[in-house]
């Protein structure tokens, strides 16, 4: 048996970027090669039971040195989608050729700071592919993977009635989450039951939506999920609400339709839903006319303006009467 060229794909965080590098994952695995994949251990979830993984390695201080002490495994190639101090250092030390991922973050500077758009048209799931064109990498256009097993799936006491909408509410800076007044407009105006997923953290904001909504048929879920149960509540629902986070992509990779909601961040980063060559419906709502949008290409903790119209601004009334409209088209 021929011996198979082993491939070291390093991409430490997070969930949504991470979810978005699956497909560059099974294209080099279906042409051969033996994927290896170094992650930080909060976001393995996302890969785990991926069948076109050998094995997960996990980035903690002083990797680096580990890796040296076991003369790592013969990596024919490093593919290095994270390109941050830490993966360069790591590179480096190794002295496998690399082949690095173009973060294009000039262009975003221009965007966020001048409002010049010289941002590419491109996917970052194409970039993806892309950085390892050299190797022969072509887009497969099966979309994201994201596996689950059983156990992964809330009982159907916890999921309660069904059909079913997801509300992701959450996210790692405020200015993309959905603010509770927002929430609280767009729960009223829905016609499903709704379970709402996010942190402990946002289990607060989320009942306070639903308490603001006078809404009896929704779920706060916030809290009381791992990233794994949180895809399982996804998997099963009729369609999605989310606002850019790592929620939107593991609902893409199910090719669940979604309403993204979009906060200091744009579609045009190149990080929208992405479903392969599937024809799955998607809605993106934007507040028109903002000159301060996009004010970063990660997020704040708070408005840079202190108004986050971006959000606050948004029309809930659209993005509820969407759900039915996404839910009719699939």
């Amino acid at each position: 048996m021929t011996k198979k060229n082993k491939i070291l794909i390093i991409r430490l965080s997070s969930i949504g970027d991470v979810v978005l590098t699956t497909p560059l994952v099974r294209v080099l695995y279906k042409m051969g090669y033996e994927i290896d994949y170094l992650i930080k251990p909060t976001f393995s979830d996302v890969l785990i039971g991926n069948p076109y993984i050998n094995k997960l390695l996990y980035y903690t201080p002083g990797v680096e040195r580990k890796f040296c002490q076991l003369d790592a495994p013969k990596y024919k190639y490093i593919i290095d989608l994270q390109n941050n101090l830490r993966s360069r250092k790591l590179t480096l030390t190794l002295g496998i050729p690399t082949l690095r991922l173009n973060k294009i973050n000039l262009r975003k500077w221009l965007m966020t700071s001048l409002k010049i758009n010289v941002l590419p048209s491109t996917h970052i799931v194409d970039r993806y592919i892309q950085t390892a064109r050299k190797l022969g990498a072509r887009n497969d256009g099966k979309g994201l993977d994201f596996f689950l097993y059983e156990k992964d799936i809330p009982s159907e006491k916890l999921l309660g009635s069904l059909p079913f909408v997801v509300m992701a509410v959450g996210a790692a800076h405020i200015t993309k989450a959905i603010p509770i007044e927002l929430g609280a407009k767009i729960l009223q105006k829905l016609d499903y039951p709704v379970i709402i997923i996010g942190a402990l953290t946002d289990w607060d904001s989320a009942h306070q939506m639903i308490v603001q909504s006078g809404k009896t048929n929704i779920r706060n879920l916030c809290g009381k999920l791992s990233i794994r149960g949180s895809a399982g509540v996804i998997s099963k629902a009729e369609a999605v609400i989310a606002p850019d986070t790592g929620m939107m992509h593991i609902a893409a990779a199910f090719k669940k339709p979604i309403a993204i909601v979009w906060g200091n961040t744009i579609p045009a980063f190149g990080m929208g839903p992405y479903y392969g060559d599937a024809s799955v419906p998607s809605l993106h709502f934007e507040v028109p006319g903002l000159s301060c949008r996009p004010c970063s290409k990660l997020g704040f903790n708070q408005c840079p303006k202190g108004g986050f119209q971006c959000m606050l601004g948004q029309d809930a009334s659209g993005i509820a009467a969407s759900i039915s409209q996404l839910v009719e088209t699939i």
